[in-house]
């Protein structure tokens, strides 16, 4: 058989395609740039820019990452505290997952590619309402960090043994982890756990603290 007819066996078209940094990326070149907007400018050339928030924006490496690339102070706390939360394996069914970053600096991070959320995708994959469970982890929070508690939502007994839910306490009650960023849907992503939809946070590096400090008057 020749190596060409070999090469076709072995590669299907269904195949998934390993990839990575486009050709003309080179990272030696991205790690000397000295300011915030020398960065962006050399991301908005190499990749496709997905979102924009006000203090990171996020661009597709490939099929299956991200580049989270912080475009000023606030954006280094923020990935700082997704470096450290990606990569905790006890978290690791509840936040995107992170493969790589600067953990000298914080000027970028690389997380894995998710699919988008709306209302709808999740209550099919966790079987809440949205604005329902927004009702559930502001109360978990009103517990968990010894707020004035609020009143229990109807079926709270249940919803403990939810693994979802379970997942979300933890994360609230162990990390100083900004709530309005948990009552966002685009803070939420749909990605493959041993082969079921599972939903995962994607943007919590924001802080109670970080946001006292950075964004409230």
């Amino acid at each position: 058989m020749k190596l060409t007819q070999i090469f076709n066996e072995l590669i299907k078209e269904d195949a998934p395609i390993e990839e990575d940094y486009p050709m003309s990326w080179n990272i030696n070149d991205f790690k000397a740039l000295t300011s915030f907007q020398k960065r962006i400018q050399y991301c908005n050339q190499h990749l496709k820019r997905l979102k924009s928030g006000s203090s990171r924006i996020v661009y597709q490496i490939d099929n299956e990452k991200v580049l989270k690339l912080a475009r000023n102070k606030r954006g280094l706390i923020q990935n700082e505290n997704e470096l450290y939360r990606g990569t905790d394996k006890f978290l690791s069914d509840i936040v995107g997952r992170v493969f790589d970053g600067d953990h000298e600096n914080n000027l970028w991070l690389e997380m894995e590619l998710v699919k988008p959320v709306n209302a709808q995708i999740f209550k099919n994959v966790t079987g809440l309402g949205f604005p329902f469970y927004c009702t559930v982890i502001k109360y978990i929070d009103s517990i968990s960090n010894r707020h004035q508690a609020l009143k229990e939502p109807e079926g709270m007994d249940k919803l403990w043994d939810d693994e979802f839910i379970h997942g979300i306490s933890d994360i609230i009650g162990s990390y100083d982890i900004f709530l309005g960023d948990l009552m966002k849907l685009d803070s939420y992503g749909l990605v493959k756990r041993d082969g079921q939809d599972t939903i995962v946070i994607i943007d919590a590096g924001l802080g109670e603290e970080d946001f006292d400090k950075h964004y409230r008057n």
